[in-house]
């Protein structure tokens, strides 16, 4: 048997999921478009699929076994696209639908860590512009703003200044997501 031949046995027809609609898609069209040469240069059957398109019915009517998950952000990370290739019984890189999303929303996974009794940055949900001076008796300043469902980097702030809150809350607003403001450290991770 040939490695084609065996790798066709082994991981049959590969989608690699890729692009999507997320603010991370400019670095999974790299991401995807990397992890497809990759498997072409390792003789497997790969073919690019960019989920910005319609793709479901492609993976069904061209019969694809696998799945590889070169999505980013809240397309490829929160469990969505797991749960869809689950429900049409493709294989797939990376975590389970359940971990996926509770570990994509910053505020689940920072809860669940405190419930087992891990250590976090102390937080607060962010409701409007009044919370500013809740956030500040609380966190202090400067202090860490973010979207609960985004990437690790994206929309991510350091806020120094009741402004800068302001400016910055209206911008994250536009995530239509739940915002935490989380306590500053300096350092690196």
């Amino acid at each position: 048997m040939s490695l084609k031949e065996e790798n066709e046995d082994t991981f049959g027809k590969v989608a690699v999921l890729y692009g999507g609609h997320s603010s991370e898609r400019d670095i999974s069209l790299i991401t995807g478009k990397a992890v497809h040469e990759a498997l072409l240069n390792c003789t497997i059957d790969a073919h690019l699929i960019d989920t910005r398109d319609v793709f479901i019915d492609q993976l069904v009517q061209e019969d694809f076994t696998s799945a590889w998950i070169a999505l980013h952000g809240s397309d490829g990370e929160d469990g969505k696209i797991q749960s869809v290739l689950s429900l049409l019984g493709i294989k797939y890189t990376g975590a389970n639908t359940l971990s996926c999303s509770m570990t994509m929303n910053k505020l689940f996974s920072k809860n669940i860590l405190i419930s087992n009794g891990f250590q976090t940055p102390d937080f607060v949900l962010i409701d409007d512009e009044k919370d500013y001076e809740l956030i500040v008796n609380r966190l202090e300043i400067p202090f860490v703003m973010k979207p609960c469902s985004q990437g690790s980097s994206i929309g991510v702030f350091i806020i120094k200044e009741k402004k800068d809150f302001k400016e910055k809350l209206k911008e994250l607003l536009q995530f239509n997501d739940w915002i935490i403001a989380e306590k500053y450290y300096k350092g690196s991770e």
